[in-house]
């Protein structure tokens, strides 16, 4: 586990639940018939933060090699279809906070044609410092709420004022 970010780690323990959820066996896994459309908002910012300041500290070659499949915006299809053995389509989507959902409902589309009967589908995204101020910078999220945090997410409520940031996994 030691290429993966937080968001694929999480991204794993969802798909290890998913594949017994399911009740298919290895075979029906590891088949041709069978894919993966995971995705991420984005790339892992903890990696890429931690590979610059390293890079410029130490020069690029003590970076490593687990910062690329760590922080590529693939690396949610990419680690699982490796790890699980997924021999059907493999890819990645990323479109902000509506990735998990376009992968489901991409995943739905390729089943629906006949070019694959099982697809894994889902995202994840890491909980990091480096995003949140990136979030943060832009004045996305939630702020009036900070003396009570458990009140702070009210995405339909008319004194909404940001969003509260979160990470995790989910896979169907």
């Amino acid at each position: 586990m030691r290429f993966l970010a937080e968001g694929a780690a999480w991204n794993h323990v969802a798909m290890e639940q998913a594949i017994r959820d399911s009740g298919l066996e290895e075979n029906e896994v590891s088949n041709i018939r069978t894919g993966i459309i995971m995705g991420s908002g984005g790339p892992s910012t903890r990696t890429l933060v931690e590979a610059a300041d390293i890079a410029r500290a130490k020069g690029p070659k003590r970076v490593g090699p687990f910062a690329v499949p760590k922080g590529m915006s693939s690396t949610a299809s990419a680690t699982l279809a490796t790890w699980f053995k997924i021999k059907g389509v493999n890819y990645s989507i990323s479109s902000a906070c509506a990735t998990s959902n376009h992968c489901i409902g991409n995943a739905y589309e390729t089943i629906q044609i006949g070019k694959q009967d099982v697809i894994f589908a889902g995202g994840c995204e890491e909980l990091d410092w480096t995003l949140s101020v990136l979030f943060d910078a832009m004045g996305a999220m939630s702020s009036k709420y900070n003396d009570t945090p458990a009140t702070a997410s009210r995405p339909y409520d008319i004194s909404r004022d940001g969003f509260v940031i979160a990470g995790g996994a989910g896979v169907v």
